[in-house]
């Protein structure tokens, strides 16, 4: 479970140590702590079923967020990008762009 636990961590932004004095002592974070802030940002880690379905989550979460594309262009080069479903991309796709 440990390493699952620190993967889980380290794709959290969750530390998994630490060092005082200086950098001249470094500690581990224990992992009830780790578990503890997971479970506060919304994945659960109590067992090995959960740290394993809170990284599938994680990694399928990240390509559900649609980041939308930024074009700078002159003003009698217009362009855009249409974003369908591949369900939709069936037959003809009649799109109307107005330009102010």
């Amino acid at each position: 479970m440990a390493d699952n636990l620190r993967k889980l961590a380290k794709m959290l932004g969750i530390a998994t140590s630490f060092s005082y004095s200086g950098g001249a002592k470094k500690l581990d974070v224990s992992d009830a702590t780790i578990k503890f802030f997971a479970e506060k940002l919304g994945y659960k880690a109590g067992n090995d079923s959960e740290i394993e379905h809170s990284i599938e989550r994680f990694l399928k979460k990240r390509w559900q967020r649609v980041m939308e594309a930024v074009y700078v262009v002159n003003d009698d080069d217009k362009s855009f990008d249409l974003v369908i479903k591949k369900s939709e991309a069936e037959g003809d796709i009649f799109v109307e762009l107005s330009v102010e």
